[in-house]
């Protein structure tokens, strides 16, 4: 949904001038969902990337991720949520990624408390961390990450 509701203007006009690669958790159907939302040059690879912590999963979708980094060579990843994006810019770290863009649409973190909201924002640190470039969707977002 996040795709195709936020980002496929962008990857409509990125794919006129650059090659273009879409990493989601879909099924099959989904998948041709997406498949049809975007412009054919546009590739969409699936893996299993869950929303919620799951620290097996999490550490194998983090593999599968900097293998696929790895192996396909990428100048440049752009990461939105905060699970993808955390395992996204760690991938991306480790396969040498040169470009590790990550932008902040939201603190998950923001309405939690006690070590629940000590984890989660360890996580948004991680990910400002490991980015080559963060960005964030409102000048008051940016206020708050800075003041916090």
């Amino acid at each position: 949904m996040f795709v195709r509701v936020f980002l496929a203007h962008q990857i409509h006009a990125l794919s006129q001038c650059y090659s273009v690669t879409v990493v989601v958790n879909l099924g099959e159907r989904e998948a041709q969902d997406m498949l049809d939302c975007l412009p054919k040059n546009v590739k969409v690879c699936s893996l299993p990337i869950e929303r919620e912590i799951h620290l097996l999963a999490d550490f194998r979708a983090l593999w599968l991720l900097f293998y696929f980094f790895f192996s396909n060579k990428f100048d440049l990843i752009h990461s939105f949520t905060p699970k993808a994006g955390l395992l996204s810019v760690l991938a991306g770290w480790m396969a040498r990624v040169s470009v590790r863009l990550h932008t902040f649409t939201g603190q998950v973190w923001a309405g939690k408390s006690g070590w629940v909201r000590a984890v989660l924002r360890g996580m948004d640190r991680l990910i400002v961390a490991f980015s080559t470039t963060v960005l964030v969707d409102s000048p008051s977002q940016k206020d708050f990450l800075v003041s916090q």
